[in-house]
């Protein structure tokens, strides 16, 4: 499973909300997870943090997007995470 939660620099406001799908299903074969549902509701700056385990704990991974700069009003996002071995 894919977990996706948002990182907010010092410069930006902490009454963020990330909503959506905030799990996905992680394809081990691709080294894919896609999150096509998230919103961002305040403007500032973000970076996406994604934590990548497995059932039985055959893997763990975790990446940090850039930083994504919200400008004003409600902004989509939809990452694809591509995790190459």
């Amino acid at each position: 499973m894919a977990t996706l939660s948002v990182y907010t620099p010092d410069m930006s406001p902490d009454n963020h909300t990330l909503s959506g799908t905030l799990t996905k299903t992680f394809d081990v074969s691709e080294g894919i997870a896609v999150f096509d549902d998230l919103m961002l509701d305040i403007r500032g700056r973000y970076s996406l943090y994604v934590e990548v385990t497995s059932t039985p704990d055959d893997y763990s991974l975790s990446a940090m997007s850039s930083v994504i700069e919200i400008a004003s009003g409600m902004y989509r996002v939809s990452p694809i995470l591509h995790f190459n071995s």
